[in-house]
């Protein structure tokens, strides 16, 4: 069994990155954490358009293993974390059917949305169509039901304990909230934390753990994250703004005005919490644009700005490292130069995941030995660099001459 650490195994670290699964394009992308900006060179393609379905999840295990949700093909993928490339066929489980609702009627496709890997190792997967939470042990893609009954499997999360959280869900304009509860625990002991008639939920898609077990759950129709105790009290919310440019008077037939789907969030190592949002979905029936967005709120719910906009709708998210092929190349442009040095400067004092942005030395701090690390690859011989690395007050004063003889080496 594969532990769940956010690391890559044997490969090249040399940044992180919030990982998307968009679902309108059927890809899986790469942005920097700090600033929103996409990674070039990295991709990962499903066989087909819209083929991991609008509340898809994404996971990583210990082994550099990426795991992809596709709803539609009712799958659980498999990827090469450093290459983007399938491992085998790029199926790592079929989930099974549903007998249908009706006699004579067709079977119940199974489609996969949250997946979690828990403290014990295993690969927890919450199937949004029907009524369980699966367990597979990832090295020999083994099943057993963690969580039954449930009116349709959402967000997973895990409590310091181990105690599995799952959300039932019913994804509905007009949803009842009594359709829709918090359960804790699995099988044979699965015990409802937050009833029906006291979760204030529409349609809670993903769950987010706390460090005091308190947790966040993304309501996706209301537009809301709603906070609970870890008990299951009702604690506080709140909600993601409409994007920016968007005009309700430029709905398109079908669509939902004013709706913005939050999709997923993520604790980010500031202590800030990252929303993502499928957006308006006029792109789905034509429309000119994406309104997907990562949104940045602090601990308490306050909202601090948009980190990118205008995305392809995000269904899941999750941190990882990211590879590139040059020690101190910060912002992956295939260079050790200039940009990569304004980028330390830029970040100077944020912490972030480790070998994120412009942390070149993994400590999950950008700082003095991150200068360093630049330095010390970048293709620069000259010798007014000194023994002493200047500090980001410091640096700005460093001769224009030292980055301008970079620039004419390169030349």
């Amino acid at each position: 069994m594969a532990t769940c650490l956010l690391s890559c195994l044997n490969c090249s670290i040399a940044s992180a990155d919030i990982l998307l699964a968009q679902s309108q394009e059927g890809t899986i992308a790469r942005f920097d954490e700090l600033t929103g900006a996409p990674i070039p060179g990295w991709g990962v393609a499903a066989a087909s358009p819209n083929a991991f379905g609008p509340v898809s999840g994404v996971a990583v295990d210990g082994s550099g293993v990426l795991y992809v949700s596709s709803r539609f093909a009712g799958q659980i993928l498999q990827y090469d974390l450093q290459t983007g490339a399938p491992i085998g066929d790029g199926v790592f489980a079929m989930l099974p059917n549903y007998p249908p609702a009706e006699p004579g009627g067709e079977e119940i496709t199974a489609a996969p949305g949250g997946l979690h890997f828990g403290p014990d190792g295993y690969l927890y997967v919450a199937d949004n169509a029907g009524t369980k939470v699966y367990r597979y042990d990832v090295t020999d893609g083994s099943r057993t039901d963690a969580v039954t009954g449930l009116r349709g499997a959402g967000g997973l999360g895990f409590q310091s304990d181990g105690t599995l959280l799952s959300t039932s869900f019913v994804i509905e304009m007009d949803a009842n909230p009594n359709e829709n509860a918090v359960y804790a625990g699995v099988e044979p002991a699965v015990t409802k934390l937050v009833p029906e008639e006291a979760s204030f939920l529409f349609s809670p898609t993903n769950l987010l753990v706390n460090e005091d077990d308190s947790f966040w759950v993304a309501d996706l129709i209301s537009n809301r994250v709603v906070k609970f105790s870890d008990q299951g009290a009702y604690t506080t919310e709140f909600s993601v703004p409409a994007p920016l440019d968007y005009d309700p008077e430029d709905n398109l037939p079908g669509d939902q005005g004013g709706i913005h789907y939050v999709s997923d969030l993520v604790h980010m190592p500031s202590g800030e919490l990252l929303v993502s949002t499928l957006g308006v979905t006029s792109i789905y029936s034509g429309g000119p644009k994406n309104f997907g967005e990562l949104l940045r709120y602090d601990a308490s719910g306050a909202f601090l700005g948009r980190l990118a906009s205008d995305l392809s709708p995000i269904g899941s998210m999750v941190l990882v490292p990211g590879v590139v092929e040059t020690t101190g190349d910060y912002n992956r442009d295939g260079a050790v130069d200039a940009a990569d040095y304004a980028l330390w400067r830029q970040s100077y004092g944020a912490r972030v995941t480790p070998f994120s942005n412009a942390d070149g030395n993994g400590d999950g701090q950008i700082d003095a030995a991150d200068y360093t690390v630049w330095r010390d690859n970048a293709v620069i011989v000259e010798q007014t660099f000194t023994a002493v690395t200047p500090e980001p007050a410091a640096a700005v004063l460093l001769p224009t001459a030292v980055l301008g003889g970079l620039f004419h080496r390169r030349r």
